[in-house]
């Protein structure tokens, strides 16, 4: 079956994504983060017959991470393999596709009622229109040092903006940080010239700045060697970029082997006595 073009096998339209088997009045609640900004088709799905009752959902979008602003009433129309209102089945089932927009930071929501006769099979999220590149909080369609910085200054913060939850798990934090390095950036702790590779050329770019343990505090950007996303240039910025093994790698897409841990060590202490010597 192709639901909203998307191919669905008949063993998942037929079965449960998730079924509540608590008592009646009992709420299901999904939230989905992350998401590009742009219009999305939303396509609940239940194949299974033997749903007497139909099943109905609601669906809305907010920048709520609790879901505050849920509607009071369903608003998918039935959705199960069974129609009530004809009593008759439908072995394709019933799918319904909702069209939504959604602006940065916003999530998207679905909330289920049980009435102990059912439950839903699937839910396809499809973007039809807008979207951008995730991370790229400034929208000048690259990831860049600008985005990362704004990222972690939003750590810092601790307000939890929904524009940098990345991971879409409600926190803006260390985690957001990794996922746009690594999964998003495709790239390593200690790029400071974010070339997509961690080598020596990120540490003379760094000492050049001059700005390691100066004792100014929060006067450092990632490009100037806050790899940690604490705002300073430390030990801490070596620690968080030979942690993640990504030291003359290549490119995190296509790893290579990880230098010896001597050769780790001597590279930093080459360049902790180079940044002493700067400093006289």
């Amino acid at each position: 079956l192709v639901y909203d073009r998307v191919d669905i096998p008949a063993v998942v339209k037929d079965d449960y994504l998730y079924r509540n088997l608590d008592t009646a009045g009992t709420e299901l609640l999904f939230r989905f983060g992350g998401l590009n900004p742009g219009k999305y088709n939303v396509t609940l799905f239940l194949g299974r017959t033997s749903d007497a009752n139909g099943q109905y959902g609601k669906i809305w979008v907010e920048s709520d991470v609790n879901g505050g602003g849920e509607p009071d009433s369903e608003n998918t129309g039935n959705f199960a393999g069974f129609d009530p209102e004809e009593g008759a089945e439908n072995p394709d089932g019933n799918p319904v596709t909702l069209s939504v927009d959604i602006a940065a930071g916003q999530y998207l929501w679905y909330g289920h009622m049980e009435d102990n006769s059912g439950g839903i099979s699937g839910i396809i999220i499809r973007q039809t229109e807008g979207g951008g590149l995730q991370g790229d909080f400034d929208a000048n369609g690259v990831l860049d040092q600008l985005d990362i910085e704004a990222l972690s200054a939003a750590a810092r913060g601790g307000a939890h903006p929904t524009k940098y939850d990345v991971t879409g798990d409600g926190k803006v934090d260390a985690a957001d940080r990794e996922t746009w390095i690594r999964d998003l950036r495709k790239t390593y702790y200690g790029d400071s010239n974010n070339d997509g590779v961690f080598d020596s050329s990120d540490f003379v770019a760094v000492f050049m700045i001059g700005e390691y343990e100066d004792g100014i505090a929060g006067n450092s950007t990632w490009a100037e060697g806050d790899w940690s996303g604490d705002g300073d240039f430390d030990s801490s910025d070596f620690v968080a970029a030979f942690s993640d093994g990504g030291f003359e790698a290549g490119p995190r897409a296509a790893v290579s082997a990880v230098p010896e841990p001597s050769s780790l060590a001597m590279l930093a202490t080459g360049m902790l006595l180079l940044v002493r010597r700067r400093r006289r």
